[in-house]
């Protein structure tokens, strides 16, 4: 089936040592805005489970924040790809939304949306990002 927009939802882990290895940690497309930014947080959930303290803390209390929410439904709506990275020791959890238009919904969920290499590390997609990395300076 063609969608005329859907969601190409992904997630990654990256080590940022002098290996610089990224692992795909898989995905999925979603048919709606609400349902890829359910996956996304879903996914954040998931691995903030496997953080140690501050992280998952700070990511635990980020996903409770509703202003959050609104910016990832503001700027899937707007055409804008949705990141968040998760920092613990020397790995760089990845976790995406990006638009695709004229997807088809039944694809694999093993066909990449996007190459994640470690050697361009992304930008937070809101204050997440900072907060954990200022976490793990401090910790």
């Amino acid at each position: 089936m063609i969608s005329p927009t859907a969601y190409w939802c992904a997630s990654a882990a990256a080590q940022e040592s002098a290996e610089q290895r990224t692992f795909a940690l898989g995905g999925q497309y979603a048919e709606s805005v609400e349902a890829a930014l359910e996956w996304l947080r879903a996914r954040i959930a998931q691995i903030a489970e496997q953080l140690d303290p501050p992280a998952s803390e700070t990511v635990t209390d980020w996903l409770r924040e509703p202003a959050q929410y609104a910016e990832g439904l503001a700027a899937l709506r707007s055409g804008r790809s949705v990141r968040v990275d998760l920092l613990q020791d020397d790995i760089c959890y990845t976790v995406r939304v990006r638009v695709v238009r004229g997807a088809a919904s039944s694809a694999p969920w093993s066909t990449p949306g996007a190459t994640l290499t470690a050697d361009r590390r992304p930008q937070p997609w809101s204050a997440a990002g900072a907060a954990l990395r200022e976490a793990r300076r401090r910790g």
